[in-house]
């Protein structure tokens, strides 16, 4: 299963709360996840650093499996936006081949071993406006990759159906309140850059 995914990611400080978003529309209930991802990638991380796409194995959330993202056009329209094309796959203990044949150029299968594992507590939930319906996913995330670790908190905002609308809506109220783009969009980058990696 193939999917465009168009995603906000907005910085966390410590003791920041996300602001009241129901101005904007209906929101569901809240939805805690603990998602354990680990991620796959060449020894010189080639990948993640010459490809730009990531590889991972994920549990505990509502679309366990294999997914690999590939770059989809990075909108030019907002600082803390990406476009990733995301390739699914059931859970199984092998990478399945439909996600090994989709590999970028030069990579092999073959070659790929564990990387960066990523820990996180998610507190989910969606918000339907007149535009179009949006992920709102509050993440405390550990990342590492052998001994050493970082941790940070975050805002995703994905668009679920509708129209990227939606996504600025969001963005306004988010500014008002102070916060700002999240530095790094992509969780496992960020640890790559955060560990000194990079």
């Amino acid at each position: 299963m193939e999917q465009l995914e168009i995603e906000d990611c907005w910085d966390l400080p410590d003791d920041t709360a996300v602001p009241d978003l129901s101005a904007l529309g209906e929101l569901s209930a809240e939805q805690t996840l603990t998602l354990e991802a680990q991620y796959f990638d060449t020894a010189d991380l080639a990948l993640l650093l010459q490809h730009h796409a990531t590889l991972r194995r994920r549990t505990g959330g509502l679309d366990d499996g294999w997914h690999l993202k590939l770059p989809g056009g990075d909108s030019e329209e907002a600082e803390q936006r990406t476009q990733r094309r995301e390739l699914h796959a059931d859970l199984a203990d092998e990478l399945p081949a439909a996600l090994a044949e989709a590999l970028p150029s030069g990579v092999r299968a073959e070659d790929l071993e564990p990387s960066v594992r990523l820990s996180t507590v998610r507190r989910q939930r969606l918000l339907a406006t007149d535009v179009g319906t949006a992920e709102l996913c509050t993440d405390t995330v550990t990342g590492s990759l052998g001994d050493r670790s970082v941790t940070w908190h975050e805002l995703e905002v994905e668009l679920v159906d509708g129209e990227v609308a939606v996504l600025e809506q969001v963005g306004v109220l988010l500014r008002e309140a102070g916060l700002q783009p999240a530095p790094i969009s992509s969780k496992v980058r960020r640890v790559v850059i955060e560990l000194g990696l990079s």
